[in-house]
């Protein structure tokens, strides 16, 4: 499943409210992967994406209040933004075009649950030796 795509669609059609930047960078980044501009050295492989989604909502659990133990249910904001992060390679040697995430969003919106289970997808199941994740936070 192409996510990215999928939440592109739903901001067309209205069933997505976001601003007019956020719905540029889909159209975009949804653009490059149908017509990669002339020396673009990055293709989009949805599988790898996906890998991370599909571990995210089979492996990880939310961990605190009445819904301890519940499996993660990914929106589909999260699932495209998670696939376009993983997603791009680079043509030459299949390394990430992204080498950080800033994910900017209100409180108790789902942002340190959503990271932490990204963390745990890069420790155990990115196929990294030596793996070393950083999470900062910033409280104002």
């Amino acid at each position: 499943m192409n996510w990215p795509r999928a939440y592109l669609e739903a901001i067309r059609h209205g069933d997505e409210v976001v601003s007019a930047k956020v719905r540029a960078v889909y159209e975009r980044e949804c653009g490059w992967m149908d017509a990669p501009p002339d020396g673009f050295q990055y293709r989009f492989d949805e599988a790898s994406g996906g890998r991370v989604v599909e571990f995210i909502e089979a492996f990880c659990k939310r961990s605190d209040g009445k819904h301890t133990g519940d499996p993660i249910k990914l929106a589909l904001f999260q699932k495209a933004k998670i696939q376009l992060a993983f997603g791009w390679l680079q043509k030459s040697d299949g390394l990430r075009r992204f080498r950080e995430v800033v994910d900017i969003r209100a409180r108790k919106t789902g942002k340190s649950t959503e990271t932490a289970c990204v963390c745990q997808y890069m420790l155990i199941a990115d196929f990294e030796g030596g793996a070393e994740i950083y999470c900062v936070a910033n409280k104002l």
